[in-house]
């Protein structure tokens, strides 16, 4: 059964994941943005017009996410996962069925093992009946199944020492259908020579992540806050089949996290759930108007940060001048056609004079590179270090202090649409 689903997945269901990844990352507003940030600009030519432009914007985006997409869900890169995990599929399968009738394969196998790899049998269909509903089956899902088993006969070895003889079988059951993060900690538990878990913010402080969120992304390589914040979202939307917007905002959480740490639960009823609500506070106080010291909402937040305003107005500026931000911030926007308060470049408008030839994105991403400083350490400083170390900094040709962001703004090299708009809690869309 399992190489029919996963055939069944390929040649039924897999377009569909690759035509939702391409209507979003080949719109030119946010394609273009994205290669640009990532080192690869599309400079529009002196005889080429706007319509023209955008329809090889299009183009060349297209190219690149279906290159991208290929080299993650190929054909190819499913045979030998998908191989391996029906191998041991069967093989559990045939050592099940062979026990049960009374010729076991390997006689006198502890009855715990032989129930942890039912639960793992259960948890394979599980999990494949699910994704395929959600066309979220990817070559990872299979490797994952094929450590499934190996996990399961080590929790059935634990599970004989771990619970009193009448509850043992049911124990390795319950336990081989957990998620990978239980199961391990269950077995670490159990076996102290394997060290503690690792130490760090776990994805559950992020609001609207539950278990099997964090396990879904665990398989695409996501296990921390850190991880989360500075992801690349292309890589993230092309891994994982959440709903982007839901992605967007855990993103979004998890990279003011890496900043403010648990005070983010105080600032969520002030509402700010995560790092473009913080940003959007430096263009709605200081993007025209120089820091005023007595404003009550720049007061009431130093106060919940524990932090001095000057502090606060720092941490405000490097969030608003990141890359990564303003990455989020188009993508949300363009989610939405009714929310695009989102970051604008100077290329974006309208240009009519036919012997120019304006760079479309000299506007946000030149402009950002021009005016980030170098990391000073690596990505995500620990909260205590957020006021003292931000991340990224603008230097003073791009305005030491708000008056200089003003000045920036009156001349048109630094330019921004209104904030974008508070977003509900993260759901499953």
């Amino acid at each position: 059964m399992l190489p029919a689903i996963g055939v069944a997945y390929l040649v039924l269901r897999v377009h569909r994941r690759q035509d939702a990844f391409l209507e979003l990352f080949t719109q030119p507003e946010i394609g273009e943005f994205y290669l640009a940030s990532r080192g690869r600009p599309i400079r529009r030519t002196p005889t080429e017009d706007k319509v023209a432009f955008r329809k090889r914007v299009q183009e060349v985006c297209r190219t690149f996410c279906v290159r991208e997409f290929r080299g993650e869900f190929g054909r190819l890169h499913f045979a030998l996962p998908l191989l391996l995990a029906s191998i041991l599929t069967s093989l559990a399968l045939l050592f099940l069925v062979t026990s049960a009738f009374g010729v076991p394969l390997r006689p006198n196998t502890p009855s715990p093992v032989l129930f942890a790899l039912l639960g793992a049998l259960v948890w394979v269909f599980y999990v494949l009946f699910r994704d395929y509903a959600v066309t979220d089956i990817h070559p990872g899902t299979f490797h994952w199944i094929s450590f499934r088993y190996v996990l399961a006969v080590t929790v059935g070895i634990v599970s004989t020492g771990a619970f009193a003889e009448g509850l043992r079988d049911i124990g390795s059951f319950v336990l081989a259908t957990l998620p990978f993060a239980d199961v391990i900690r269950f077995i670490r538990s159990k076996a102290p020579g394997l060290g503690a878990d690792e130490p760090g913010p776990k994805l559950s402080v992020i609001q609207g992540m539950d278990a099997e969120s964090a396990e879904r992304l665990a398989e695409v390589g996501i296990r921390s806050v850190q991880q989360l914040a500075f992801v690349d979202p292309l890589r993230l939307m092309l891994g994982s089949n959440l709903s982007p917007k839901v992605l967007i905002d855990w993103m979004d959480q998890a990279f003011l996290y890496m900043y403010v740490d648990k005070a983010i639960e105080k600032l969520r009823p002030r509402g700010v759930r995560g790092a473009m609500e913080m940003a959007a506070l430096y263009q709605e106080k200081f993007y025209k108007d120089p820091p005023s010291a007595s404003d009550p909402l720049i007061a009431s937040f130093a106060r919940c940060l524990e932090l001095s305003e000057s502090e606060l107005l720092r941490l405000i500026k490097s969030l608003y001048f990141d890359n990564q931000v303003l990455t989020l911030w188009r993508l949300w926007g363009s989610l939405d056609p009714d929310q695009r308060s989102m970051p604008s470049t100077e290329g974006d408008e309208d240009d009519d004079d036919e012997g120019s030839a304006p760079d479309p994105v000299a506007g946000s991403v030149a402009r950002e590179t021009a005016t980030t400083t170098a990391r000073t350490g690596p990505p995500g400083a620990p909260a205590s270090a957020r006021a003292d170390t931000p991340r990224a900094t603008a230097p003073a040709e791009a305005g030491a202090d708000a008056s200089g962001a003003a000045t920036a703004a009156e001349t048109g090299s630094l330019k921004r649409e209104p904030p974008p708009p508070r977003r509900a809690p993260a759901a499953h869309d």
